[in-house]
């Protein structure tokens, strides 16, 4: 993907140099299944060292206009639990998951991403059921049974380089993603509701 659009990476640690940015930003441009349309969707990935109490690697997260036309999403990742350059371009992959397929979910086909259940035609690709949490509440509980866990891990595994995308990190009961989710992953900008 050329790099027409511009994508900001706000190091608040000011721990990366200008070339572990630039190779972040060439990451989800060259590696990450990114066009145009989700990176003007991006709106910043931030960079900070929220501590290990923070419990948390990374997160996703979206605003949007009440017509979802305009939406405007954050990558967070915690450079406390992520030392390395490849332990943040692996949370990248996942949480550059969350913002891929739920952005495409909301616009094509009006599905909230913090309290809609995916599709079931997800669901039977992957084997889930109706006990897979889905809204932010079960999903905080469980989160390795959380549909929008699962279809992230899915795009860190199916579309990130090696070696960022070894070991599922979901529910260990699941099988890994066959070419049929990839398919269905692939195809959510053209899938209307």
């Amino acid at each position: 993907m050329g790099n027409e659009t511009v994508l900001y990476i706000k190091d608040h640690t000011n721990e990366l140099s200008l070339d572990e940015l630039e190779e972040l930003k060439n990451f989800v441009f060259d590696s990450l299944h990114s066009t145009n349309t989700e990176i003007r969707w991006l709106g910043s990935i931030e960079i900070r060292n929220d501590g290990i109490a923070a419990d948390y690697f990374g997160f996703w997260t979206v605003q949007t206009s009440e017509d979802t036309r305009e939406i405007v999403a954050k990558i967070v990742l915690n450079r406390s639990l992520l030392p390395t350059l490849n332990a943040l371009k692996t949370t990248l992959a996942h949480e550059y998951g969350h913002h891929w397929t739920l952005c495409y979910l909301l616009v094509n086909q009006g599905i909230e991403p913090f309290s809609q259940r995916l599709p079931w035609q997800y669901y039977e690709l992957r084997g889930l059921n109706q006990d897979y949490a889905y809204d932010v509440k079960t999903c905080s509980e469980r989160w390795n049974e959380c549909d929008k866990e699962i279809i992230a891990e899915d795009y860190r595994v199916l579309f990130a380089p090696n070696p960022y995308n070894q070991n599922h990190e979901m529910n260990p009961a699941l099988d890994l993603p066959n070419p049929e989710v990839k398919n269905y992953i692939q195809n959510l900008p053209y899938l209307r509701a």
